[in-house]
């Protein structure tokens, strides 16, 4: 298995403290002066080693990811012209890194705070066993209030257990709502936060973002045309900016055919906050 950590971000979350040279994953905002992309490094031992870990940043961050993470290998910074959302940091990924197709890719945000590291490593554990068998897995956080600054996924069926943690099949994502649907969503109780963490073999990862490319060209976004050998940055400027989770809805609104769907929801309810 490998992670895939995205460390990007324009600044402005926690402004002023928070700016473009430096966005949030980069602050020191935690004990002992480290930052946040340090932290889910760390975090992810002896589950996932350095070696294992990719970050893909801005190119402009690409100097402080080998300032905060000097154990990483250099090769492992994947650098984007300029910022345009998960969708196509992930499929930048994908392209970029040599894995064998049935390994598991771990895709992570950088400006998480966990409280129980070991919990979320057994929580990973679960979902790399899931995903091995082919399944595309995504993390969520149970609600603890309406909130609008998170994007929510919906569950639909009925709960079942799966190596101890409580999973449901996903029916979709929604992006940050407003705050009247904030509260329907939570008096559903099938709703939860979407923690930007997906869990897929690289087969299937590769067929997501292949079945993209078709939704792409059907409609004219220009998600992920990325050559292996470089980005071209005039290119790289038109991608359309979406979300991996609306991404992915997307390829469902269209129809596309030849992608096998199993998304498994594993609900978090520890301190989890970004």
């Amino acid at each position: 298995m490998y992670a895939v950590i995205l460390a990007g971000g324009g600044g402005t979350r926690l402004w002023p403290l928070s700016r473009s040279q430096r966005p949030k994953p980069f602050l020191p905002l935690l004990d002992g002066g480290r930052c946040l992309l340090q932290a889910t490094v760390e975090r992810l031992s002896p589950l996932v080693e350095p070696e294992d870990v990719y970050v893909v940043t801005d190119v402009r961050y690409r100097d402080l990811v080998r300032e905060v993470v000097p154990a990483l290998p250099p090769a492992n910074i994947i650098a984007e012209p300029m910022g345009r959302n998960t969708a196509a940091a992930v499929a930048m990924a994908g392209h970029a890194i040599e894995r064998p197709a049935d390994d598991v890719m771990i895709s992570l945000h950088a400006d998480q705070s966990i409280a129980d590291e070991a919990g979320f490593r057994a929580v990973l554990a679960a979902a790399v066993e899931r995903a091995s068998g082919g399944d595309i897995v995504t993390l969520g956080i149970e609600p603890t209030e309406p909130s609008t600054g998170f994007g929510y996924i919906l569950a639909t069926g009925q709960p079942t257990s799966y190596a101890g943690c409580e999973t449901w099949r996903v029916e979709r994502f929604e992006e940050k709502p407003s705050p009247e649907r904030a509260q329907e969503l939570i008096d559903g109780r099938r709703a939860y936060w979407n923690a930007g963490a997906f869990i897929w073999r690289g087969e299937s990862q590769w067929n997501t973002q292949a079945s993209v490319a078709t939704v792409v060209i059907n409609v004219a976004l220009c998600l992920v045309w990325i050559p292996r050998a470089g980005i071209v940055g005039a290119a790289w400027a038109s991608t359309a900016a979406y979300a991996l989770g609306s991404a992915i809805m997307l390829l469902r609104f269209q129809r596309t055919t030849g992608l096998s769907w199993g998304e498994i929801l594993i609900p978090r309810r520890d301190d989890w906050r970004r």
